[in-house]
Formats: structure tokens, sequence, C-alpha cells
């Protein structure tokens, strides 16, 4: 009887550290997918920024081509989109989109259509 004792006490003592360790294996891997997927969306908010960027610059250029440029539109830029939004005497609001990550800056332009300051808002989640 004592022999049968010591077979069943290993065999519960495998399967709660096999359990144990089980547990701890699947945390560990959830934790690696989540850093990825924060990592990547690091990546695409500063895609998203150098398209905002872009976009004042292409604002910059149509006031340089059009003084009267009042944008009030979507362009398409390197996998991303930009909404030049509220331009008026040289100050707007450009919105950039890429892979969901939104970046939206205010900036404004001195006379020579030079950017005097350029500030990112935060997105609402």
């Amino acid at each position: 009887m004592n022999d049968v004792r010591r077979g069943f006490i290993a065999l519960t003592s495998v399967l709660i550290l096999s359990a144990a360790l089980l547990t701890m294996a699947v945390g560990a891997g959830g934790v690696s997918v989540y850093a990825r997927l924060n990592g990547l969306g690091r990546e695409y908010k500063t895609q998203g920024r150098f398209i905002a960027q872009s976009c004042i610059g292409y604002v910059r250029l149509a006031l340089e081509k059009d003084t009267d440029y009042a944008g009030d539109e979507n362009k398409n830029i390197s996998g991303g989109t930009c909404v030049i939004s509220e331009l008026n005497s040289k100050s707007g609001i450009v919105t950039a989109t890429y892979k969901n990550a939104v970046t939206t800056y205010v900036f404004s332009l001195d006379s020579g259509n030079n950017l005097e300051s350029e500030k990112e808002i935060p997105n609402a989640p």
C-alpha cells in the first residue's frame, strides 16, 4: 500500500509542477506578443508623424504656388493619408493616419511660408 501512495504523490507532484510551468510559459509568451505589438504601434505612430510633417511641407509648397490655397483636401503619402484642414492665414491643422495610428499637428507659417511652429496634439483614444 505504501508503494501505491508514493506513486500517487509523485504523479500528483509532476502534474502540479507541469501545470505551473505551463502557466508561466503561456504568460511569458503573452507578454512577448504584447511587447511586439506595442513596438509596432510606436512604429506606426512614427510613420504618421513623418507623413504629417510631409503634409505640412506640401501646404508650404501649395502656398508658394497659390497664395489663395485653402487646404481642405486629402493626400495619400507613403501608404498613409493626410487631411489638411482649417488652413487660414498661414496656420492650419494636418491629421495623418498610418495603419490606424492617427497623428495631428497644428502649425503656423511666417510671411515667407517658413515653418514658424508645429505642435502635435494628443488624440483621444
